[in-house]
């Protein structure tokens, strides 16, 4: 390596677009979605980690994981590139801006982290570094590499073909799909859709219009990043506030689909099981309401049917032999409770022997296979503060 000082490139600095390409997916999901402001941890160890691979250079890193990481992704991308040019000469472009054009005069730009073209001008391959432990949507569904894509055959109208590659260390998974330039139109037209629809509602948002119709906001898993989840009409910020209410610390940052933080499974599970409270009472209310002829929008009264119980079990035996149903026949389509009948003998046994009745009655069933024992539960019980 040359003793040249290389110039770190500073990618927290550079623009971005409102909808940018890494957005897309989210906001498919939800159109009045917008990134809430700040950073984290992950983030910021992302950006290190990019920015170490534009001049191929580790020496801003801060720790051995990204270190690591880093060489990984130099030692991948090199072998993905050989094996897809061979012996073909071509440019290396880092960073490089990309411009999407969309229909109605909208347009899309980003910045793709590492694009190959062949000399020729036929070939592309385009590597997307994902630093996280979340696997994203495979190349061939997802939205940011169909942007990136779109993009670049824009930006090198002589390309004929395009491999875009999901290159991601932390979790040693690879992932491409080869896009032809029949893609681009469809494509294109997909993303304007999402877009133009975000847009709309991004005016919505800051003309205070988003609450005469919230009709197409989709509450997922994505508003815990929303920086409009504390006041958006279609969830009301229910964690939030009660996070207000109760003064339970609610994280900034939650990754709903890797949950792996043993801390933060502890967190949400105590929050869920505080919540659990609240929930029922919605719901039952919600049900009250709409049987009280209450208008609830989105909802619609249903007949869940009514329960039916026997009011007698003899006199429900006596009818359903008159009825032709053998007594076989009921014990076979009865659950019978095993663990009442256990507290029965237990009862019945004199004073000093009922817990070891109650047991007998379990072990000697269990012994001669009159009882099966099923698949063992478990639950969490909060620990007491002298645990």
């Amino acid at each position: 390596m040359s003793d040249e000082v290389k110039q770190h490139p500073d990618h927290k600095s550079r623009g971005h677009h409102p909808q940018g390409p890494s957005q897309l997916k989210a906001l498919q999901k939800c159109p009045g979605f917008e990134n809430r402001p700040g950073t984290s941890a992950a983030a910021e160890m992302g950006t290190r980690i990019h920015e170490a691979l534009e001049v191929r250079d580790p020496s801003n890193l801060e720790s051995e994981l990204e270190v690591e990481l880093f060489d990984k992704c130099v030692v991948s991308e090199d072998q993905l590139i050989a094996d897809y040019f061979g012996d073909e000469p071509f440019a290396r472009y880092n960073e490089l801006p990309l411009t999407m054009e969309l229909n109605g005069g909208l347009e899309l730009w980003g910045t793709g982290d590492v694009l190959c073209i062949s000399e020729s001008g036929s070939k592309g391959l385009a590597i997307d570094y994902k630093s996280g432990r979340m696997k994203v949507d495979d190349a061939v569904d997802n939205l940011q590499a169909r942007a990136y894509k779109n993009g670049s055959y824009e930006k090198f109208p002589t390309l004929e073909e395009l491999r875009f590659i999901f290159l991601a260390p932390q979790i040693d998974w690879i992932n491409w799909h080869d896009f032809p330039p029949e893609s681009v139109d469809i494509d294109r037209q997909i993303i304007t859709m999402i877009v133009a629809k975000a847009q709309d509602y991004r005016s919505r948002w800051a003309s205070g219009e988003i609450n005469k119709d919230y009709s197409e906001l989709n509450p997922n898993e994505n508003c815990t990043y929303c920086r409009h989840a504390q006041y958006c009409p279609a969830n009301n910020g229910v964690l939030l506030d009660f996070s207000e209410a109760s003064g339970v610390e609610v994280p900034d940052h939650i990754d709903v689909n890797n949950l792996d933080d043993p801390d933060q499974v502890a967190l949400l599970y105590g929050i869920s099981k505080m919540l659990e409270p609240l929930l029922a009472r919605i719901k039952s209310k919600a049900v009250e309401l709409a049987h009280e002829g209450e208008v609830l929008p989105g909802w619609e009264l249903r007949s869940m049917g009514a329960k039916r119980i026997p009011s007698d079990n003899k006199l429900f035996w006596d009818y359903c032999a008159t009825q032709g149903i053998t007594l076989d026949e009921l014990l076979e389509n009865i659950n019978i409770p095993v663990a009442k009948l256990r507290d029965l003998l237990k009862a019945k046994a004199p004073q000093g022997a009922k817990g070891q009745a109650a047991q007998d009655f379990i072990d000697e069933g269990v012994d001669t296979g009159v009882i099966l024992l099923g698949k063992e539960r478990f639950t969490l019980k909060a620990q007491s503060s002298d645990d």
